[in-house]
């Protein structure tokens, strides 16, 4: 039927020009587009499938690039984060690390404290270790294990090893091994201490056997340390 009068303004519909209900799903293309703004804050919990996150298909690996959803507690929001950020962000490593021997045997002077020369890395992680000293690059606590053996160490005598801090002895580091009328003796020194990134540390070794005596070589007489994890 023809309309009769002025033509009205054409209106874009509203909310409340639909009544619930009224549009079934067959009435919308399997195309259609729905360009309506969702206001903030307006879905719920309630609105959410509970099996939205658990009925996806469980994955048995994740790509350094691949997504992880997290909680930020102080924003009480969800974010997401990379998996190499999140595995860099927990946990850590034990380094800086070293581990140093002697390839060549060193005579140690009788009744003498005697800063022992290691000339070969079997691994040094950062390049820490350098003029017979190790000085960390990086502030933390490191623990430190020290071996020494040496040959003829006769009855009644005795070697001695201490790690020195900054050039001085530090005490709560001293280990001694007496002689048992044995020809070679091998004595540990394991130490730990919290270090400044400037601080550096060398081994010393002394023995009062009664005239000079070398070092064995190899993995006989070696120095290794490593930062904590804290």
């Amino acid at each position: 039927m023809s309309y009769i009068g002025k033509t009205p303004t054409p209106a874009p519909l509203t909310s409340s020009d639909i009544a619930d209900g009224i549009i079934s799903t067959d009435k919308l293309a399997a195309n259609a587009v729905v360009t309506s703004k969702i206001t903030d804050a307006t879905i719920s919990n309630a609105d959410v499938n509970a099996t939205l996150v658990t009925g996806q298909t469980a994955e048995t690996s994740i790509a350094d690039g691949d997504t992880i959803l997290i909680h930020d507690a102080s924003a009480s929001a969800l974010r997401k984060m990379t998996k190499a950020n999140f595995v860099s962000g927990i946990g850590g490593t034990n380094t800086p690390a070293f581990m140093v021997k002697l390839s060549a045997e060193q005579n140690i002077t009788n009744a003498t404290w005697t800063k022992i020369t290691f000339d070969s890395e079997v691994y040094d992680t950062n390049n820490t270790f350098g003029s017979n000293k190790f000085t960390p690059g990086v502030a933390g606590r490191y623990n430190f294990m020290l071996q020494v053996s040496i040959d003829d160490l006769g009855d009644q005598t005795a070697i001695y090893l201490q790690i020195y801090k900054n050039g001085s002895a530090e005490p709560t580091s001293l280990t001694r091994l007496y002689g048992a009328k044995t020809e070679k003796q091998t004595s540990w020194c394991n130490w730990s201490n919290l270090a400044d990134d400037d601080d550096y540390y060398e081994a010393y070794v002394y023995h009062d056997i009664g005239s000079t005596k070398p070092l064995r070589v190899d993995m006989s007489t070696i120095w290794m340390g490593y930062k904590i994890i804290e």
